[in-house]
């Protein structure tokens, strides 16, 4: 964003140039209107007013590419940000379904919490040994104290442990 702002005052200086050269170049037109001659006496003269000329044409040639410039540098301006609406338009949409995702996953380990619970105790040992920790731990985390004990109660010592261990740190990890 520097160089769009050096650039800004490249394009400045060079109008402010321009418009000083029209206006010394309109004022030798203007002592010609007043009864000065028009035509340059000397050489110098003649000199110095091609020079003004050749300058003030270039700088008319820079300044209408200094233009073109600046429209493509706004056209590209436009639609970067154009595309920078539309990927926060998409990233807003995508935090909100995976807010939904999350809230229909907690809904479900609710739901399956609720379903261990009401299991005898060996089934849903059994069950919850054999899949994955982040889930056992999410059903786990949402049973009664009581529930969740005879459980773990249930289960190998090795794996009520790992359990134990992952559910003490369940309020630092994220959840399932």
């Amino acid at each position: 964003m520097i160089l769009r702002g050096e650039r800004f005052g490249m394009v400045a200086i060079a109008v402010i140039v321009a418009l000083t050269i029209v206006a010394v170049s309109s004022g030798f037109a203007q002592e010609g209107a007043e009864g000065l001659p028009q035509e340059p006496e000397t050489v110098e003269q003649r000199r110095i007013i091609a020079l003004l000329q050749q300058q003030r044409e270039e700088l008319s040639e820079r300044k209408v590419r200094l233009d073109e410039w600046e429209n493509e540098l706004k056209i590209l301006q436009n639609e970067v940000e154009e595309k920078l609406a539309r990927i926060k338009k998409a990233r807003v949409a995508l935090e909100g379904l995976l807010n939904q995702k999350e809230r229909i996953e907690g809904q479900r380990v609710a739901d399956l919490s609720s379903i261990y619970q009401r299991m005898d105790p060996g089934r849903a040992a059994a069950a919850l040994d054999t899949m994955e920790q982040d889930l056992a731990i999410g059903i786990l985390s949402q049973m009664r104290s009581k529930g969740a004990g005879e459980i773990l109660n249930e289960m190998s010592k090795e794996k009520a442990a790992e359990l134990s261990r992952a559910f003490t740190r369940l309020d630092t990890a994220s959840p399932p």
